[in-house]
Order: structure tokens, then sequence, then C-alpha cells
């Protein structure tokens, strides 16, 4: 009987591991889901940073493995009102250079990363790893990438 729990137990992990149970219907059908056109206003946004946004966003910049184009990720708080943790982030990087994000408390690292690892939906826009979307295909981008969250990624009901 122990060796039948351990055989289903091993199958319910795979089958949430790999987002068996996952449906876009339930993130959609919440407060907030969806972010209004007007969340990014940056009237003093510097011209080199437009620059880069607008290569993004026309898909001109050939050479980069991570393409981050409006990347937005909003929550919907206790109070039903919107709490944006990521807000339209256009980002590329090429082959040999290393990402690192800095920030306080609060700014969106965690879910920048939790978004290119395929943990988390974006609520707008898209990220793509060599060619391969994050949430689509996430056993393809999966072979270019190495993510060590911040807190304990394994479960505790399962180590000794």
């Amino acid at each position: 009987s122990m060796a039948i729990c351990g055989l289903v137990f091993l199958v319910l992990t795979l089958l949430l591991e790999y987002g068996f149970f996952y449906s876009p219907k339930i993130s959609d059908a919440l407060p907030f889901s969806r972010l209004d056109e007007d969340v990014y206003e940056d009237e003093d946004e510097d011209e080199d940073v437009a620059h880069i946004r607008r290569q993004i966003l026309n898909k001109t910049i050939g050479d980069n493995v991570l393409i981050m184009s409006n990347l937005s990720k909003c929550y919907r708080t206790k109070k039903h009102q919107k709490s944006i943790a990521v807000n339209n982030l256009c980002m590329g990087i090429r082959s040999g250079e290393c990402l690192g994000l800095c920030g306080v408390n609060g700014a969106g690292k965690t879910t920048v990363f939790r978004i290119l690892s395929g943990d988390l939906h974006p609520t707008a826009g898209y990220a793509h790893i060599h060619g391969y979307d994050s949430m689509k295909e996430r056993q393809e981008v999966f072979k270019y990438i190495g993510y060590c969250p911040q807190f304990d990624a394994l479960f505790d009901e399962l180590t000794p």
C-alpha cells in the first residue's frame, strides 16, 4: 500500500509540475487580469531606452537570446485594487551576457524571473528565450536557463 501511495503522489507531483491542471481561464476571470492601455505612461523615458524599446517591439534586434516585450504582471489586492508588479518591461539580452536585476523589496525582480522560468503567467506581453516562448514551450526553455529561487524550491514533505 505504501508503494501505491508513493506512485500516486509521484504522478500527482509530475502533473502539477508540468502544469496539467493549469487553466488560463481562471486568471482571466479575476478582476484586473488584463492591463489597461494606459498602464505604461512614462513621458520622461530616456531616448536611448525608448529606442531599444522600439527595436524590441519591432523585432529588429536579431542577436538576442532573451527577449522580453511589454512584459507585465498585475495582481489584485484584497480590496480588489490593481497592484502592478511588472510594468511593460522591454529588454533584450545577447549571447554571453549575464542578467541580474537589482531593486528594493517589491520591485518585481522575483516576478520577472518566475515569468521567465514559466512558473507565473504574465498579464500582458511575452518572453522568448532562444526563440522559445517561456510559457508555451517550457521544456525547450529549461534547456537554456538555470534558476535558483530565493526560497526553498523543494517540498518540505518530500525531503528528509
